[in-house]
């Protein structure tokens, strides 16, 4: 398990800004790095947490955050998984 003391959701940044403190270290799982995640050609960092997935994309001025996925429950690692659909009235595939 990985510990970052870290800004958890950028909701908060502002009030981090004004009211500057430390922050306590944050849980970190398992990280993935996805191409093609959110959208062609993108880089993306998958993130999970014990109760949440993140996901940055990653980017010449660094990460930048997209969504994020609370869970009821824990999460206990992360896998990446390629799905190939197949149209049954084409020859097209979708990897």
């Amino acid at each position: 398990m990985l510990y970052i003391a870290s800004v958890s959701h950028p909701k908060v940044e502002a009030d981090i800004i004004a009211n500057p403190q430390a922050q306590p270290p944050t849980p970190i799982l398992q990280s993935l790095l996805v191409a093609d995640l959110t959208s062609p050609g993108s880089s993306s960092l998958v993130i999970a947490k014990p109760d949440r997935v993140e996901i940055w994309d990653v980017g010449p001025a660094g990460l930048v955050f997209q969504a994020d996925l609370e869970v009821w429950g824990s999460i206990v690692g992360i896998e990446k998984v390629v799905v190939k659909v197949c149209c049954l009235f084409c020859e097209v595939r979708i990897s």
